[in-house]
């Protein structure tokens, strides 16, 4: 796990790497180089780690006679900088997080807390919050620091060329068809020009296809000769068979909507279609293009526009589909629509096609059953 900074100045994040391949991302050399800034508490508790390697905190706490809290806030500006990681997510995450926080206005946001516990909170809440403070620093002491620097996290150590073709090649595995729009969803990474050009060479070299493979991605796209025969075979399959609807999960990463493409979608009326990524959220396609989004585990409906009565009906179906999976995989047991394009469900001028694949009127609602599927 890697302390990360977003393109977001105002946010963190965290990313996992496979043991040894530190060096695809980071820079050793620009890693020593930001600890030897290091002062006071963060640079004792580095020093130690060099010396002693992987350690528990309670062995940090009393090898270098840090008080616990010193000591966690010498562990979050070491993880902050990229130096330091843990083998436990959650002891990571809180101290990162404490690290995060820091600052005048959270400062003072703590001191009126506390002055508001102890003048209003009643005895009982007080000794909540101090069970639970002695909880989290139980965790913070179970979790074992290492440094990101060593040879089992960074492996062999990387040239800038040599990064950048495994940046880049890790980029179209992880895409298959690679362009712009893609990369900017990263960060960490080497400027893409740079990888553009280790791309073109790829391309050249004859590892890659150079093209437009997609429609509604930007610019040239570069792809995997194993992602463009699955392209085919899936076209192929389509017109032997006919196009299949099918319902995506708006969190679902095959989904490209919400930051990677702008597909301009609108509703009946030509207003604009938001789709958000939730998991109560759904969107149907047909013949490779959208046609129905479903928010709310389907209670409301909205016809993207050019949507046929035909398009609807067979879109439907696919939510009796999902009440299918398993109770774990589903939140409700029945499905519940209320709304239809901005109408009641009910009254809505395609009732009698959800009447016909089992839904129920009841008040202004179509309900769909398990026992109807």
């Amino acid at each position: 796990m890697f302390a990360g900074k977003t393109k977001d100045a105002g946010r963190r994040s965290i990313q996992f790497r496979l043991r040894g391949d530190g060096s695809i991302f980071a820079d050793r050399d620009a890693l020593l180089a930001e600890s030897e800034q290091l002062r006071g508490e963060a640079q004792t508790v580095f020093a130690f780690l060099i010396e002693n390697g992987a350690s528990y905190v309670r062995d940090i706490e009393m090898g270098t006679g840090l008080s616990f809290l010193q000591l966690q806030a010498a562990l979050g500006e070491l993880a902050d900088k990229g130096l330091v990681s843990c083998e436990n997510y959650e002891t990571f995450l809180m101290v990162l997080q404490s690290a995060y926080n820091k600052g005048p206005a959270n400062t003072r946001m703590v001191k009126k807390t506390r002055q508001h516990l102890l003048k209003k909170v009643p005895q009982r809440a007080m000794g909540s919050a101090i069970r639970k403070m002695v909880q989290e620093q139980t965790r913070i002491r179970d979790g074992r620091w290492f440094l990101t620097t060593s040879f089992a996290v960074m492996g062999k150590l990387l040239s800038t060329p040599e990064r950048t073709v495994a940046q880049a090649r890790l980029l179209l595995q992880r895409y298959g068809i690679l362009v712009k729009e893609f990369y900017r969803r990263e960060f960490g990474l080497l400027p893409w020009y740079t990888i553009f050009q280790c791309l073109k060479r790829l391309e050249w070299q004859g590892e890659i296809r150079r093209g437009y493979f997609v429609e509604g991605l930007s610019g040239v796209q570069f792809a995997l000769p194993e992602a463009l025969d699955l392209l085919e075979k899936i076209h192929n399959e389509q017109l032997s068979t006919g196009d299949q609807p099918v319902l995506l999960s708006s969190l679902d990463p095959a989904l490209p909507y919400g930051g990677m493409v702008d597909w301009e979608l609108t509703d009946t009326t030509g207003d604009p279609l938001k789709i958000i990524r939730s998991p109560s959220n759904h969107l149907a396609f047909l013949d490779g293009r959208p046609v129905l989004y479903a928010e709310n585990f389907f209670q409301r409906l909205s016809s993207i526009a050019d949507m046929q009565d035909n398009d609807f009906a067979i879109t439907a179906r696919l939510f009796g589909d999902w009440l299918k999976l398993p109770s774990l995989l589903r939140p409700k047991n029945r499905i519940e629509i209320s709304q239809i394009d901005h109408q009641g469900a009910a009254t809505h001028k395609l009732v009698k096609q959800f009447l016909k694949l089992g839904y129920e009127k009841e008040g202004d609602r179509l309900t769909l059953w398990p026992s109807a599927v």
